[in-house]
């Protein structure tokens, strides 16, 4: 939210845990954006393998022997492999005339012989610690590149176990299909040529013994797989619960720390408000002040021009002052001797009625005496 220039919101400091929850949140969403990425690539990579499934599907389909259609990975059941796994021949096939050919004894022991197998394995594997099977198929990189293609090394660990699970099941089914091809071929070589069965056995035999063995050790390969792919996905499964169980504690402490920020910026806003108002006030404040400013600028500017004309005019008036001053001295000194001459006046005022007097009294003088004289 913006605010002016001259506003400055108060801001909270987070604390330590908001810190830290600001910190955990952008980790799990790294690790939600990894985990949709991995399950694309994953789907991807699954649709692959699915994809040279059915085509290996295709090819087996072509044959005459074998007629079958289905999805490999559709049909994985992981609680009935060994269940359906039931080769029909085993190590200890014995050669047979043609009369005493007991195909029941012959399924009997080949199930007995595989049922065996099977614990053995299963025992073994049981037997393990679960990290050293781990470590093993990790470290192990020639015998899984026998187990998986290269277009199933980036696949996600459920869809290993599914492919691993659809390849023994191809491996099944192609057992299965040897085991029919190999009575037949047995039977048509035991009709056609009772002097040549005992080496057409012997040889059928050691072929069968051969692949069986080959089937026994890649299914061992595969089994160790998908144990420690099974282990693997319990992890993840683990993982991806407490990556849950956190993601909803993050969704509630995201909310209540949605919630602060909202209070935060309402408050903020009322702040942003309130800072208005005072810009508001400030401004017209301001401009209240540049206007007197202004005003007493031009007080100051016509004062000066008083001022000037002031001392003019004072001045003006200290040379009339002195000029009248001087006026009045010189009046002062034409009174002065305007006053002498009056004293001087009057004092020949005295003396020409004082001499008016004496000629007078005189005049009497000489009339008093004349008449004293006549």
């Amino acid at each position: 939210m913006q605010t002016s220039d001259r506003s400055k919101p108060v801001t909270r400091t987070p604390s330590a845990t908001q810190r830290n929850e600001n910190v955990s949140r952008p980790d799990l969403a790294d690790q939600e954006e990894e985990y949709k990425q991995l399950e694309a690539k994953t789907a991807a990579l699954v649709e692959e393998a699915e994809q040279v499934l059915r085509n290996q599907d295709k090819l087996l389909n072509e044959k005459p022997a074998v007629a079958r259609n289905y999805s490999l990975l559709d049909q994985v059941d992981t609680d009935d492999i060994y269940d359906k796994f039931q080769p029909k021949i085993g190590d200890d096939v014995a050669i047979i005339d043609d009369k005493q050919i007991d195909y029941v004894s012959i399924q009997a022991k080949a199930k007995t012989t595989f049922d065996k197998t099977v614990y053995d394995i299963e025992t073994k594997v049981n037997q393990r610690d679960t990290n050293k099977i781990f470590n093993s198929y990790s470290n192990n990189d020639d015998e899984n590149d026998d187990v998986l293609p290269a277009a199933a090394k980036d696949m996600g660990t459920e869809a290993k176990i599914r492919f691993l699970k659809a390849r023994l099941r191809v491996m099944q089914e192609e057992l299965e299909r040897m085991h029919t091809e190999c009575i037949k071929r047995v039977s048509e070589d035991m009709h056609a040529d009772a002097g040549t069965l005992p080496y057409s056995l012997d040889d059928e035999n050691e072929k069968l013994t051969i692949k069986m063995k080959e089937t026994d050790d890649e299914r061992s390969r595969l089994s160790r797989v998908i144990t420690s792919l099974q282990d693997q996905l319990e992890k993840h499964k683990k993982l991806s619960t407490d990556s849950k169980t956190k993601l909803d504690t993050t969704e509630i402490e995201l909310s209540s720390v949605k919630k602060e920020i909202d209070q935060m910026k309402r408050q903020t806003k009322k702040q942003s408000q309130e800072q208005n108002q005072s810009d508001t006030k400030l401004n017209r404040a301001l401009e209240e002040a540049e206007r007197y400013k202004q005003q007493l600028q031009k007080m100051q500017s016509t004062t000066k021009d008083l001022t000037e004309q002031d001392k003019k005019k004072i001045e003006q008036l200290t040379n009339e002052n002195r000029k009248l001053e001087k006026q009045r001295l010189e009046l002062m000194n034409a009174f002065k001797r305007q006053l002498k001459l009056i004293d001087v006046l009057k004092k020949q005022k005295l003396h020409l009625e004082a001499s008016k007097l004496l000629q007078f009294t005189e005049e009497e003088f000489v009339k008093a005496i004349e008449w004293n004289v006549t």
